[in-house]
């Protein structure tokens, strides 16, 4: 006879993020908390159960509940220069620096943030054939994207929306 799953602390939410904080490195505070909630009640809808089998699952360390529940708890919003204050503060830090740069951009869903850097740098003045020309900007994620490769959502241009106005004048 197998013993019982752990009964749930007293936030088995808090449990849930903490899991996936630890796994992958997503952080879900503070505001965020209420994309999590909201992820989580959609998760579940789309397994069929209640939330709290959910929650389990995913304290569980279910690849298929972790998932579903990353991508449909994370923002799903992405744009050209969209975080200007935290760019502006990038191309400060790192303009004068000697050398060359590596700088991640963690959760840029198609590129723009990871460009959006390059961007700023060149426009800081880092040298020309220095970081931006050696290196393509790369996106990484949690989560591969639901759609098969090829297919019209994968393409590689920009979306009018990730060029909307609003891109801060230099």
């Amino acid at each position: 006879m197998s013993a019982a799953p752990p009964a749930p602390g007293p936030d088995p939410v808090g449990e849930a993020a903490a899991r996936l904080r630890d796994e992958l490195g997503l952080s879900f505070d503070g505001p965020l908390r209420i994309a999590f909630e909201a992820g989580l009640a959609d998760a579940a809808l789309e397994r069929g159960e209640s939330i709290e089998a959910t929650i389990a699952a995913v304290c569980a360390g279910d690849p298929g509940a972790c998932d579903l529940l990353v991508e449909l708890a994370v923002v799903h919003e992405t744009c050209f220069y969209r975080h200007p204050d935290q760019l502006e503060l990038v191309a400060q830090l790192a303009a004068p620096a000697p050398g060359g740069l590596r700088l991640w951009s963690a959760g840029c869903a198609t590129g723009e943030e990871a460009y959006s850097v390059a961007m700023a740098l060149a426009e800081a003045g880092r040298p020309p054939g220095g970081d931006c020309a050696r290196r393509t900007p790369r996106a990484t994620g949690p989560s591969p994207p639901r759609s098969p490769p090829g297919s019209p959502s994968r393409a590689t241009t920009c979306s009018p929306w990730s060029r909307r106005p609003g891109r801060p004048s230099t």
